[in-house]
Protein backbone atom coordinates (compact mmCIF):
# COMPACT_ATOMS: atom_id res chain seq x y z
CA UNK A 1 0.00 0.00 0.00
CA UNK A 2 2.81 2.37 0.92
CA UNK A 3 4.61 1.58 -2.33
CA UNK A 4 1.40 2.30 -4.28
CA UNK A 5 0.96 5.64 -2.53
CA UNK A 6 4.57 6.56 -3.25
CA UNK A 7 4.10 5.70 -6.92
CA UNK A 8 1.01 7.89 -7.09
CA UNK A 9 2.86 10.78 -5.47
CA UNK A 10 5.73 10.42 -7.94
CA UNK A 11 3.33 10.46 -10.89
CA UNK A 12 1.51 13.49 -9.47
CA UNK A 13 4.84 15.29 -8.99
CA UNK A 14 5.99 14.38 -12.50
CA UNK A 15 2.93 15.84 -14.24
CA UNK A 16 3.72 19.54 -13.51
CA UNK A 17 7.32 19.01 -14.68
CA UNK A 18 6.14 17.46 -17.94
CA UNK A 19 3.65 20.31 -18.49
CA UNK A 20 6.27 22.97 -17.70
CA UNK A 21 8.84 21.32 -19.97
CA UNK A 22 6.36 20.95 -22.85
CA UNK A 23 5.17 24.56 -22.61
CA UNK A 24 8.77 25.73 -22.39
CA UNK A 25 9.69 23.82 -25.54
CA UNK A 26 6.82 25.40 -27.47
CA UNK A 27 7.66 28.87 -26.11
CA UNK A 28 11.32 28.55 -27.12
CA UNK A 29 10.40 27.66 -30.70
CA UNK A 30 7.90 30.53 -30.92
CA UNK A 31 10.23 33.11 -29.38
CA UNK A 32 12.95 32.22 -31.89
CA UNK A 33 10.56 32.23 -34.85
CA UNK A 34 9.10 35.64 -33.97
CA UNK A 35 12.46 37.41 -33.52
CA UNK A 36 12.72 40.48 -35.78
CA UNK A 37 9.46 39.79 -37.67
CA UNK A 38 7.09 40.23 -34.68
CA UNK A 39 8.75 42.45 -32.07
CA UNK A 40 5.69 42.82 -29.81
CA UNK A 41 4.93 39.09 -29.79
CA UNK A 42 8.62 38.26 -29.47
CA UNK A 43 9.04 40.35 -26.33
CA UNK A 44 5.98 38.97 -24.55
CA UNK A 45 6.83 35.43 -25.61
CA UNK A 46 10.30 36.07 -24.20
CA UNK A 47 8.81 37.18 -20.88
CA UNK A 48 6.63 34.05 -20.86
CA UNK A 49 9.67 31.90 -21.62
CA UNK A 50 11.58 33.36 -18.67
CA UNK A 51 8.57 32.72 -16.47
CA UNK A 52 8.31 29.11 -17.65
CA UNK A 53 12.04 28.62 -17.09
CA UNK A 54 11.71 29.99 -13.54
CA UNK A 55 8.80 27.59 -12.95
CA UNK A 56 10.82 24.70 -14.39
CA UNK A 57 13.76 25.53 -12.10
CA UNK A 58 11.49 25.75 -9.07
CA UNK A 59 9.83 22.42 -9.85
CA UNK A 60 13.29 20.86 -10.09
CA UNK A 61 14.75 22.73 -7.12
CA UNK A 62 15.86 19.47 -5.48
CA UNK A 63 18.40 19.12 -8.28
CA UNK A 64 20.42 21.97 -6.72
CA UNK A 65 20.46 20.11 -3.40
CA UNK A 66 21.65 16.92 -5.10
CA UNK A 67 24.76 18.55 -6.62
CA UNK A 68 26.80 17.72 -3.51
CA UNK A 69 25.66 14.10 -3.43
CA UNK A 70 26.05 11.07 -5.65
CA UNK A 71 28.68 9.76 -8.04
CA UNK A 72 30.10 12.12 -10.66
CA UNK A 73 29.56 10.05 -13.79
CA UNK A 74 30.48 11.51 -17.20
CA UNK A 75 26.78 11.92 -18.02
CA UNK A 76 26.14 13.77 -14.76
CA UNK A 77 29.14 16.07 -15.31
CA UNK A 78 27.94 16.96 -18.82
CA UNK A 79 24.36 17.43 -17.66
CA UNK A 80 25.39 19.63 -14.72
CA UNK A 81 27.71 21.78 -16.87
CA UNK A 82 24.94 22.18 -19.46
CA UNK A 83 22.36 23.20 -16.84
CA UNK A 84 24.68 25.69 -15.13
CA UNK A 85 25.56 27.20 -18.51
CA UNK A 86 21.85 27.61 -19.24
CA UNK A 87 21.28 29.44 -15.97
CA UNK A 88 24.23 31.78 -16.63
CA UNK A 89 23.03 32.49 -20.17
CA UNK A 90 19.52 33.21 -18.88
CA UNK A 91 20.87 35.90 -16.57
CA UNK A 92 22.73 37.57 -19.45
CA UNK A 93 19.64 37.28 -21.66
CA UNK A 94 17.41 38.91 -19.07
CA UNK A 95 19.79 41.84 -18.60
CA UNK A 96 20.13 42.39 -22.37
CA UNK A 97 16.34 42.11 -22.77
CA UNK A 98 15.82 44.91 -20.26
CA UNK A 99 18.17 47.13 -22.26
CA UNK A 100 16.56 46.36 -25.64
CA UNK A 101 12.88 46.16 -24.66
CA UNK A 102 10.47 48.50 -26.45
CA UNK A 103 7.18 46.98 -25.26
CA UNK A 104 7.26 44.65 -22.24
CA UNK A 105 9.62 46.86 -20.20
CA UNK A 106 8.97 50.20 -21.89
CA UNK A 107 8.12 51.70 -18.47
CA UNK A 108 11.78 51.41 -17.45
CA UNK A 109 14.10 54.40 -18.00
CA UNK A 110 16.39 54.14 -21.03
CA UNK A 111 19.43 51.98 -20.32
CA UNK A 112 22.63 52.69 -22.30
CA UNK A 113 24.55 50.01 -24.17
CA UNK A 114 21.95 48.88 -26.71
CA UNK A 115 24.55 47.93 -29.35
CA UNK A 116 26.46 45.62 -27.04
CA UNK A 117 23.25 44.28 -25.50
CA UNK A 118 21.90 43.41 -28.96
CA UNK A 119 24.99 41.33 -29.76
CA UNK A 120 24.86 39.52 -26.41
CA UNK A 121 21.13 38.96 -26.83
CA UNK A 122 21.57 37.43 -30.27
CA UNK A 123 24.40 35.09 -29.28
CA UNK A 124 22.85 34.02 -25.97
CA UNK A 125 19.45 33.33 -27.51
CA UNK A 126 20.96 30.83 -29.97
CA UNK A 127 22.94 29.08 -27.24
CA UNK A 128 19.96 28.91 -24.90
CA UNK A 129 17.82 27.41 -27.66
CA UNK A 130 20.36 24.71 -28.52
CA UNK A 131 21.36 23.89 -24.93
CA UNK A 132 17.73 23.78 -23.77
CA UNK A 133 16.88 21.13 -26.33
CA UNK A 134 20.14 19.30 -25.61
CA UNK A 135 18.93 19.22 -21.99
CA UNK A 136 15.62 17.86 -23.28
CA UNK A 137 17.45 15.13 -25.19
CA UNK A 138 19.24 14.00 -22.03
CA UNK A 139 15.90 13.55 -20.28
CA UNK A 140 13.87 11.75 -22.95
CA UNK A 141 12.51 8.60 -21.24
CA UNK A 142 14.21 5.38 -22.30
CA UNK A 143 10.75 3.82 -22.44
CA UNK A 144 10.29 5.69 -25.71
CA UNK A 145 13.26 3.80 -27.19
CA UNK A 146 11.72 0.48 -26.17
CA UNK A 147 8.40 1.41 -27.73
CA UNK A 148 10.09 2.35 -30.99
CA UNK A 149 12.00 -0.94 -31.05
CA UNK A 150 8.78 -2.87 -30.44
CA UNK A 151 6.97 -1.28 -33.38
CA UNK A 152 6.09 -3.61 -36.28
CA UNK A 153 7.97 -3.10 -39.53
CA UNK A 154 5.53 -0.59 -41.13
CA UNK A 155 5.67 1.54 -37.99
CA UNK A 156 9.47 1.45 -37.90
CA UNK A 157 9.64 2.40 -41.57
CA UNK A 158 7.29 5.36 -41.06
CA UNK A 159 9.26 6.48 -37.99
CA UNK A 160 12.54 6.23 -39.92
CA UNK A 161 11.17 8.24 -42.86
CA UNK A 162 9.75 10.88 -40.51
CA UNK A 163 13.10 11.11 -38.72
CA UNK A 164 14.97 11.48 -42.02
CA UNK A 165 12.57 14.22 -43.19
CA UNK A 166 12.93 16.12 -39.90
CA UNK A 167 16.73 15.81 -40.03
CA UNK A 168 16.85 17.07 -43.63
CA UNK A 169 14.58 20.02 -42.76
CA UNK A 170 16.69 20.80 -39.67
CA UNK A 171 19.99 20.78 -41.59
CA UNK A 172 18.55 23.13 -44.22
CA UNK A 173 17.12 25.30 -41.44
CA UNK A 174 20.48 25.53 -39.68
CA UNK A 175 21.95 27.01 -42.85
CA UNK A 176 18.97 29.25 -43.65
CA UNK A 177 18.68 30.74 -40.15
CA UNK A 178 22.47 31.09 -39.73
CA UNK A 179 22.06 29.62 -36.25
CA UNK A 180 25.60 28.27 -35.93
CA UNK A 181 27.16 31.50 -37.21
CA UNK A 182 25.02 33.44 -34.74
CA UNK A 183 26.18 31.18 -31.90
CA UNK A 184 29.78 32.00 -32.82
CA UNK A 185 29.10 35.74 -32.88
CA UNK A 186 29.66 36.00 -36.63
CA UNK A 187 26.23 37.58 -37.26
CA UNK A 188 25.78 41.10 -35.91
CA UNK A 189 22.12 41.56 -36.84
CA UNK A 190 19.36 38.98 -37.13
CA UNK A 191 17.97 39.06 -40.67
CA UNK A 192 14.75 37.54 -41.98
CA UNK A 193 13.91 37.77 -45.71
CA UNK A 194 10.94 40.02 -46.40
CA UNK A 195 7.74 38.05 -46.82
CA UNK A 196 9.00 34.92 -45.05
CA UNK A 197 5.94 33.23 -43.50
CA UNK A 198 5.95 32.96 -39.72
CA UNK A 199 4.78 29.35 -40.05
CA UNK A 200 7.97 28.52 -41.96
CA UNK A 201 10.10 29.98 -39.17
CA UNK A 202 8.20 27.90 -36.62
CA UNK A 203 8.73 24.77 -38.73
CA UNK A 204 12.44 25.51 -39.06
CA UNK A 205 13.09 25.99 -35.36
CA UNK A 206 10.87 23.06 -34.42
CA UNK A 207 12.88 20.78 -36.73
CA UNK A 208 16.19 22.05 -35.30
CA UNK A 209 14.85 21.44 -31.78
CA UNK A 210 13.89 17.88 -32.72
CA UNK A 211 17.29 17.24 -34.33
CA UNK A 212 19.27 18.54 -31.35
CA UNK A 213 17.15 16.57 -28.85
CA UNK A 214 17.30 13.41 -30.95
CA UNK A 215 21.05 13.50 -31.53
CA UNK A 216 21.85 14.20 -27.87
CA UNK A 217 19.48 11.44 -26.75
CA UNK A 218 21.00 8.96 -29.20
CA UNK A 219 24.56 9.79 -28.08
CA UNK A 220 23.61 9.57 -24.39
CA UNK A 221 21.81 6.26 -24.90
CA UNK A 222 24.71 4.77 -26.85
CA UNK A 223 27.17 5.91 -24.18
CA UNK A 224 25.04 4.35 -21.41
CA UNK A 225 24.75 1.08 -23.36
CA UNK A 226 28.54 0.84 -23.78
CA UNK A 227 29.10 1.31 -20.05
CA UNK A 228 26.58 -1.44 -19.29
Amino acid sequence: MAAGDRCKREKAGRAPRVIAGSLLGVALVLVMATAVVEDFAHEWLGVSTFGLMAWHLWLNRRWWESLKRGRCSPRRIVSTALDLALVALLVVMMVSALVLSRYAFSWLPAIPGASMARQFHLVCSQWIFVLAFAHCGLHIPRALDRRLRELPFPGKAIAALAGAAIAACAIWSLVDTQLVASMLGQVRFAFVPEGKPLALGILQYASIAALVSGVVHAVASASSARRV
